[in-house]
């Protein structure tokens, strides 16, 4: 685990420009999304809050779609994005999250357990035309046997990631700016930040597969 980790991280820095390029438009959108939102700040209807978390989530399925584009095309595997994965994806999202939610309330661990079963939905409604249910069951069939491995590895890199956005907030806050630009400077940041995570979801979810294979492979062996 830890050389996959390494692996990827390795793949994120070589791959950083291109990524930067192609998710580039959407996290600019999101970004921008995030000004308006702070400029209006509490001045908004509830309605408007609404479509701003609607388009959120489109954006975020954009960036992360984009981004896995671009990985597993580098592997010679090309993928199509299209608007019922991009639902399908805003579903799963919503759903995971209601579950999480659910599983947080108790002792958190639960949840934590959950957001790591859900990890590679993504890739499955992308790279396989699942649907979301479908997406999530078969993330967490991936993670038979390792759930807990892995689920200490995902807190690790969700840590990191946490700490830098906390490093970026305490920065940019001393920084004599106006609020949105501070904002939106702390987002832009973390965005590029969190594309971290997706190369080591397709590496991670190519080893989890090799294994598996591995396993079938060998099953009538030792059933003989």
């Amino acid at each position: 685990m830890i050389e996959l980790l390494k692996e990827s991280w390795t793949e994120f820095l070589e791959q950083l420009k291109p990524l930067i390029i192609v998710t580039g438009p959407w996290m600019l959108a999101a970004v921008g999304l995030e000004a308006v939102s702070t400029v209006l700040g509490e001045k908004v209807s509830g309605f408007i809050l609404f479509l701003f978390w609607v388009v959120e989530l489109i954006l975020q399925a954009m960036i992360a779609f984009a981004a896995l584009q671009l990985l597993f095309k580098n592997r010679g595997v090309c993928i199509e994005v299209n608007v019922k994965k991009i639902i399908i994806y805003i579903v799963a999202t919503i759903y995971i999250g209601i579950v999480v939610a659910l599983g947080m309330v108790f002792f958190i661990i639960p949840g934590l357990i959950v957001l790591a079963a859900s990890f590679f939905a993504p890739i499955f409604i992308l790279k396989e035309n699942q649907g979301p249910l479908e997406a999530v069951a078969s993330s967490a069939a991936l993670l038979q046997g390792k759930i807990l491995h892995v689920t200490i590895l995902l807190c690790g890199v969700w840590l990191a990631l946490y700490a830098v956005e906390y490093a970026a907030g305490f920065i940019f806050d001393l920084v004599p700016a106006p609020e949105v630009l501070v904002s939106t400077a702390a987002t832009a940041m973390l965005m590029v930040a969190g594309l971290v995570v997706l190369p080591m979801m397709v590496n991670l979810q190519i080893y989890l597969l090799a294994e598996r294979n591995k396993e079938v492979k060998l099953a009538p062996d030792g059933a003989g």
